[in-house]
């Protein structure tokens, strides 16, 4: 089912839309994703392109829990 609604967002983006989606799945949110915000206790904490968040090792270790790329 979340694979679902993520190929749907992508789907409705691609077609011009624009989504503001909230998602606590780290490893899908930034293929749906142009751009992203990590945050912390309701703040953001860091911020940028999603495709660079999700390859940033500091991201994977402390929010993934591994040092490994998304």
């Amino acid at each position: 089912m979340v694979a679902d609604v993520f190929r749907a967002v992508k789907r409705l983006n691609a077609e011009g839309m624009t989504i503001l989606p909230v998602a606590q799945n780290a490893r899908l949110a930034p293929e749906a994703a142009h751009r992203a915000a990590v945050l912390e206790q309701g703040r953001i904490v860091k911020q940028g392109i999603a495709a660079d968040l999700a390859n940033d090792p500091v991201i994977a270790d402390h929010y993934i829990g591994q040092a490994a790329a998304i």
